[in-house]
């Protein structure tokens, strides 16, 4: 491992970190859940739609990543994207979502 890529491992953590606060947030389980890639894997799939099925798949390779401890830039670049691609998407859910849980609220008034 080269002086520059000593940073690699830890921006790997900080990448599964921010997968997994996504996760939790899309599917609601709880931290212990959060602990096994097959338990995550499993509750994204449950969701049904095309993106959380694909980063299900995208997950447990981004948790082996995360014990490597010799990883390349473009290992750890490839994970971000795709991360970053994910917790977008987790927020546009997260907000439809809301909006219309309160559209609900305003037909029920």
């Amino acid at each position: 491992m080269q002086k520059d890529d000593a940073y690699l491992p830890g921006a790997m953590n900080h990448i599964l970190q921010a997968a997994l606060i996504a996760v939790k947030a899309l599917t609601k389980i709880d931290d212990k859940t959060a602990g096994s890639p097959q338990l995550v894997k499993n509750a994204l799939s449950r969701m049904k739609q095309a993106e959380s099925d694909e980063f299900a798949t995208d997950f447990r390779e981004l948790w082996k990543l995360s014990s490597k401890r010799h990883l390349n830039n473009s290992d750890v670049s490839k994970a971000h994207k795709k991360v970053k691609s994910f917790v977008m998407w987790v927020e546009e859910e997260l907000i439809e979502d809301e909006g219309q849980k309160n559209l609900g609220r305003e037909t029920s008034t």
